[in-house]
């Protein structure tokens, strides 16, 4: 199991094809936080810029995914009431999350240029 406060969950990483949480011992997560300690301001904005783009990526990569899914009907055959219930089980998110990612993952649909400037699936992660 993995400690203090992150969880492992390895199944992203290799399902998905993209790096998913990984686990990180206390004692490692306090090192990096004393080292942000001696950083600039702009290097620590640089850093907190850069984190939310491949945040954004893997979003993108989840979308594409989750309407993937949706198309497949997966959520159904797995026994589930929708694709909400669903991605919530799977990824382990709030209800409210599950929604909006579901609706952005729709509305991707109808917009293919939205989709081809976040890099159109998975392998560009």
């Amino acid at each position: 199991m993995c400690p203090w406060p992150f969880r492992e969950d390895s199944r992203v990483s290799s399902r998905f094809g993209f790096v998913g949480p990984v686990c990180v011992t206390r004692s490692r997560y306090v090192a990096h936080m004393e080292t942000t300690i001696d950083l600039t301001t702009d290097s620590l904005e640089r850093r907190l810029v850069s984190g939310e783009a491949a945040i954004a990526r893997v979003r993108a990569a989840q979308m594409t995914i989750i309407r993937e899914i949706d198309r497949r009907q997966t959520p159904l055959v797995d026994g589930c009431r929708s694709i909400v219930e669903w991605v919530t089980g799977r990824l382990d998110v709030a209800p409210e999350t599950a929604t909006t990612l579901v609706g952005a993952a729709r509305r991707l649909e109808g917009l293919p240029t939205v989709e081809a400037a976040t890099g159109g699936g998975v392998d560009h992660v």
